[in-house]
């Protein structure tokens, strides 16, 4: 039985609409009732297009559709894009000159070929740090400028635009890694994305025989949607299709992997007569919850305005935890399931945190207790490649057999080392010796703080096992951590980002702390933002009862509460603060902060101005992070004259970059079919003016960062960022001609124009 917002939603004619969904209101089920409504009014099943995010999702749909409708789903176009991407590859390959797909690189014969890759061409990326050097990180880079539809050529440009000599060096890894796949007929997945859009817009070019068969297209998660999905989609919306998305912007927490939240926000603006339905109740969460999360939303400085009210009562708890350190934290989490699990089973709770190195503590107390557990997202006591060949080793030294978590291969030099301890029978002994020999062969390129980051972990796996009597005993509780319980009761520990779209009647979020969320590495506004919706993720997965933990302490360091503690709470929850004794119907319970109101909002004031001098103090960190890589071609850069890099060594509303990167931001760029020379030159002139619209204090930084406007500062910083771009282009042996002639043209505006 569908409410009024679900049925409108399901039924609703218009040929371009938004269904946003809180959490909890019933997302899947609005989806498959429009499914449902569609082949009821006399669709074919083959010409309804459902795209999702997650073979998970898939399945689900599927599932859900087969048994409503009665349909064979198997062959319809419904799965992931990667899936519907394959599909239509399948018809559309000839078309752009392509072999069709067999089958696609895993992501280990991905990182296999960039090592090859590397190999083969030292000189590329010898000159980075060790972590920089990891195929994962380019990589990463590599599926981020294939999302934006970047050919190699357009990334390279874009790579001298913003100066960093590393994405200059994984730009050139990206020329040589689209090179081998092509000669080799081989794809990835970010690959078949970019291929499809190339299909679809030939298609779309000539007789639109493929794209037309479509009369409907429905997407799920539409906030995750990235620049190459959407085109994607845009392309196909040619064959006349409507197209109805349902997702949530409050949910956005992809942008790091390449998600654009801005798609979901702009859709009225992107799709002409969008009609926009809202889903507002919600089914999974008691009232407190619902409360403290909608306190957390009207924070969001974008989003589309939505009052989530609860379907629920007002049972459970929202409560926060004050700790000493993370051992006091995880004796408290201990303590929390133990009370919990009289009433419920333990895959009833959850305990989640914003990393997946957080939750080491908890894991070692829960793992003394014998609590079952189920690790997700890559949690665990030994999530570090040097933990996992100690244990390797220690295996191999005590003659315990190889199982997922001590099965990784190691040195020869380890292994024989760890042969030889056969013999050894004093344990302690034992682990010591390994221990040693493991710190004594991290790579030479590690930096000092990632050394001694490594020799920490290495000692706290030394530390662990030696709390056994023998081999035996430790690595019968070792492998419980690497094996989920058969019957799958077992509290769930993972990541906020892995719980999406998961519930439990119990969520414990731990590490509420200033530094982890929101996370230290994210420092502007929009990144601050995303942090913001991770914790309203989190804070929505509970049924029933919602704890937050935090230190005063972690790891040595003082800590403060995360500024979203105060946000959940809200100012109105601060004027009748619960005690211990008495707890409010509408004011999530704080443990231990038994003051009057007026004491609690003096304190929570103070601790605002710590937050505010924090994260001014973790902003310029973030800044001087920035710099560093800057200050690698700094010697390079000339100070601004009317000369022009002759490649001989001169140089090497959404915006976020507002160091190297923010001419980028802006609009400006070299790459093929970007901006034409009047609109180059047009961006030049108001980024020198100051006339680019944004918030007051972005234009704050970009003035720190480019000086102020119409001053000779930031005529330096354009020229020489320009400058800069051009003299790493024409020091390539495969430059782009027209990027140079075009930056030629516009360092000639500047000094004969706005100078």
């Amino acid at each position: 039985m569908l409410n009024k917002e679900q049925l409108e939603a399901s039924e609703i004619k218009d040929e371009r609409v938004l269904v946003l969904a809180g959490p909890g209101t019933g997302k899947t089920t609005t989806l498959v009732s429009r499914y449902k409504y569609l082949i009821n009014q006399g669709i074919k099943p083959e010409e309804i297009i459902c795209c999702t995010f997650s073979k998970k999702a898939t399945d689900e749909i599927k599932s859900r559709i087969e048994k409503e409708l009665k349909l064979d789903v198997k062959n319809l176009p419904i799965g992931t894009f990667h899936a519907l991407a394959n599909r239509a590859l399948k018809k559309l390959a000839n078309t752009i000159n392509i072999n069709v797909p067999k089958e696609v690189l895993s992501e280990k014969e991905r990182r296999d070929i960039i090592t090859n890759l590397k190999n083969e061409n030292p000189k590329i990326l010898d000159e980075l740090k060790y972590l920089d050097q990891l195929p994962s990180n380019v990589l990463q880079y590599l599926d981020q400028v294939r999302e934006q539809l970047l050919d190699p050529e357009d990334a390279a440009i874009e790579a001298s635009e913003k100066g960093d000599p590393i994405i200059i060096a994984y730009a050139d890894m990206y020329k040589l890694y689209e090179e081998y796949l092509s000669q080799n007929g081989l794809v990835d997945y970010t690959r078949m994305i970019q291929y499809a859009y190339k299909a679809f817009a030939a298609d779309a070019e000539k007789d639109k025989s493929y794209i037309s068969q479509f009369k409907h297209i429905l997407i799920d998660e539409y906030q995750d949607i990235n620049f190459a999905q959407k085109s994607m989609v845009d392309q196909l919306l040619k064959g006349g299709s409507s197209l109805w998305v349902v997702g949530d912007d409050d949910q956005a927490i992809y942008g790091w992997r390449g998600s654009n939240v801005k798609f979901i926000l702009e859709f009225e603006d992107n799709y002409i007569d969008a009609k926009k339905v809202i889903l507002n109740t919600n089914y999974r969460s008691e009232n407190k919850i619902v409360i403290a999360a909608n306190n957390l939303a009207k924070r969001f400085v974008e989003r589309h305005p939505k009052n989530i009210i609860s379907f629920g009562n007002d049972e459970g708890e929202v409560s926060v935890f004050k700790n000493k350190d993370e051992d006091q934290e995880a004796s408290k989490i201990l303590d929390l399931i133990n009370n919990r699990s009289k009433e419920k089973q333990y895959k009833d709770i959850a305990i989640l945190a914003r990393t997946n190195t957080l939750p080491k503590a908890v894991v070692k107390e829960l793992s003394s207790s014998n609590i079952p557990m189920v690790l997700k997202n890559n949690v665990n006591l030994f999530n570090d490649s040097s933990t996992k060949d100690l244990l390797t080793a220690v295996a191999i030294a005590s003659d315990i057999k190889p199982q997922i978590g001590w099965d990784k291969k190691i040195s020869p030099k380890l292994y024989g080392f760890s042969k030889k301890l056969l013999e050894e029978n004093n344990w302690q002994t034992k682990i010591k010796s390994l221990s040693t020999s493991v710190k004594n062969q991290l790579s030479p390129k590690l930096k000092e703080s990632e050394k001694k980051s490594k020799e920490k972990e290495i000692e706290n796996c030394q530390s662990y096992l030696a709390r056994y009597e023998n081999a035996s005993k430790a690595f019968q509780v070792i492998s419980t951590l690497f094996n989920q319980p058969k019957d799958g009761n077992g509290v769930y520990i993972g990541t906020i980002h892995g719980a999406k779209g998961l519930e439990w009647e119990t969520v414990i979020i731990m590490g509420c702390e200033d530094d982890k969320l929101p996370h230290s590495l994210n420092s502007d506004v929009w990144e601050i933002e995303e942090e913001r919706r991770v914790a309203y993720v989190g804070i929505t997965r509970p049924k029933t009862n919602l704890f937050l933990t935090w230190s005063e302490s972690r790891d040595g360091t003082d800590k403060l509460p995360s500024p979203y503690l105060s946000e959940i709470l809200d100012k109105k929850a601060d004027e009748k603060v619960a005690t211990k004794e008495k707890v409010s119907r509408y004011t999530p319970m704080i443990e231990d902060w038994s003051i009057q109101a007026k004491e609690h909002q003096k304190k929570i004031e103070r601790l605002r101005l710590v937050q505010i001098h924090r994260e001014k103090k973790r902003r310029e960190e973030f800044i001087a992070e920035k710099q560093r890589r800057a200050e690698l071609i700094a010697e390079n850069r000339r100070a601004i004259n009317t000369s022009i890099a002759d490649g001989m060594g001169q140089g090497s509303g959404w915006i976020k970059d507002t160091g190297n990167g923010f001419l980028l931001e802006v609009g400006y760029s070299a790459i093929k079919g970007g901006p034409s020379e009047k609109e180059r030159h047009d961006i030049l002139s108001k980024v020198f003016s100051g006339q680019i619209e944004m918030p007051d204090t972005l234009k704050q930084e970009v003035a720190k960062t480019w000086g102020k406007p119409n001053s000779i500062e930031r005529l330096k910083k354009m020229r020489n960022t320009i400058n800069v771009a051009l003299g790493a282009q024409k020091a390539k042996t495969n430059s782009s001609q027209q990027a140079i002639e075009k930056w030629e043209r516009d360092l000639n505006h500047i000094d004969n124009i706005l100078k």
